[in-house]
């Protein structure tokens, strides 16, 4: 269960900062 959890959570984790990667560049052009 706890081994499950915890790459579920690096996942999301990764998967946030690879989002915020990409929209953060987006919405600095936008300014």
């Amino acid at each position: 269960m706890g081994k499950v959890f915890w790459k579920v959570f690096i996942l999301s984790v990764s998967l946030i900062k690879a989002c915020f990667k990409v929209s953060l560049p987006a919405s600095v052009s936008v300014f």
